[in-house]
């Protein structure tokens, strides 16, 4: 009976599964690279802490070499600094006006103490009505508001470059607030059973409201669609480089 040697079959099987694996690889690292790319084109660039944040992820996840921008102080920084400001004189003058109407009432209140009316009934104490309680609460309120309003003016005209949010950014928000430090991205490549896979996170507080904004062109999306389209072209020219190379170096 004939002997069938295998050994030279096997090892082409286990080279085709490595070829495989490493092409796999250098898809992701493609399609990671051209929407980091992609979505730093994209990506509103005023103190460039939006951008850096894909650039850095990209850069920690391997799928680019793209140098870090500079950061820059805003363009609007002063105007921000002015809206701040002026949050903080409005916020003055209501705390103002809710406290005379409240000293108001307690001067009514101590005119009137031990004084009876026409039917004999004592005078009823506004510091005891539920208007009163309710504007000493809200009061309250403001002067934290206040006070935090003063705590964001200080880290403003204490720092080059910040991020502002305000109701411009989110309707909830009852004040303005400044975000001072940098936050980044982080970006890893993963392995299991099923392939590779990467994850991108930009880590800076701004990218999802920048994203929310139709007037800046949704950029984290646009580079999704145009990855799932025009990138996946290049990843697999990718894939068949790979391929061919490792087959021929192997033949």
């Amino acid at each position: 009976m004939a002997k069938v040697d295998l050994r030279k079959f096997r090892e082409r099987i286990r080279l085709l599964e490595e070829t495989g694996r490493e092409a796999d690889r250098a898809v992701i690292e493609a399609l990671g690279g051209f929407f980091v790319d992609t979505v730093t084109g994209l990506t509103p660039k005023d103190t460039n802490r939006a951008a850096n944040g894909w650039i850095q992820a990209g850069r920690e996840a391997g799928v680019t070499r793209r140098a870090m921008l500079p950061y820059l102080a805003s363009s609007r920084r002063a105007v921000w600094i002015a809206r701040l400001e002026e949050e903080i004189v409005q916020r003055e003058r209501t705390i103002g006006r809710m406290q005379a109407r409240l000293e108001g009432a307690k001067a009514e209140d101590a005119k009137k103490a031990g004084l009876r009316r026409l039917d004999g009934e004592a005078y009823a104490r506004r510091e005891n009505q539920r208007w009163f309680k309710d504007m000493e609460r809200r009061l309250r309120l403001y002067k934290r508001r206040l006070k935090r309003s003063h705590e964001e003016l200080a880290k403003a005209n204490g720092a080059e470059s910040f991020v502002f949010f305000d109701q411009r950014f989110d309707a909830r928000r009852s004040f303005s607030t400044v975000r001072v430090p940098i936050y980044g991205g982080t970006g890893r490549i993963e392995s299991d059973a099923f392939g590779d896979r990467i994850e991108l996170i930009n880590r800076e507080p701004h990218v999802r409201l920048i994203e929310r904004n139709p007037n800046l062109g949704h950029p984290f999306a646009t580079a999704v669609n145009l990855t799932r389209s025009a990138g996946f072209a290049v990843a697999r020219d990718k894939y068949f480089e790979v391929s061919r190379r490792r087959l021929r170096s192997a033949a």
